[in-house]
């Protein structure tokens, strides 16, 4: 479609131009094209390497923003495998640690509450096996992880509340 278009094109001028000035826009277009095609496996690395080679670009937040926005894109709304919401928690919790501006600021802790909700229901699934299983303690520590995620949840609403 368009954005696959739209990609080869930008490949192309950061090939014919190798040295020009907008080189370094050409990536940031590139995984643009990926993010806006649905490819948000290719979006997310392409983001990721942007950031990493220009830490101190102006787009260094951007950049790192649809990192983690792909990288949630990425996962189902239900998974065994936690690291990539952990991953994508870092990632917007590190945009949190930096001067960025208001609107960056308040969708990445909206990121976080959802990816805390995630990793919420999954600990609350594994507490369930645990308790079905008669394993008390391991339920005990799953439903005490799930709360603090929940709890975090709620000092972020707050915070949010005070930058709006």
């Amino acid at each position: 479609g368009f954005y696959t278009a739209a990609r080869k094109n930008w490949q192309e001028a950061e090939e014919k131009y190798p040295s020009s000035k907008f080189q370094v826009y050409t990536n940031l277009k590139i995984a643009d094209a990926d993010y806006l095609a649905g490819n948000y496996y290719d979006a997310s690395r392409a983001y990721g390497v942007f950031a990493s080679m220009h830490p101190d670009h102006e787009a260094f937040t951007y950049a790192r923003f649809m990192q983690a926005e792909s990288m949630l894109r990425v996962l189902p709304s239900s998974t065994r495998d936690q690291s990539p919401y952990l991953e994508a928690k870092k990632t917007f919790e590190n945009l949190l640690s930096i001067n960025i501006n208001r609107e960056l600021e308040l969708l990445s802790i909206n990121g976080i509450i959802y990816i805390n909700n995630r990793l919420a229901d999954g600990e609350n699934l594994v507490a369930n096996y645990y308790d079905k299983i008669g394993n008390q303690t391991a339920k005990k520590i799953r439903k005490k992880n799930a709360d603090n995620l929940l709890k975090e949840n709620q000092l972020l609403r707050e915070k949010i509340l005070n930058i709006q």
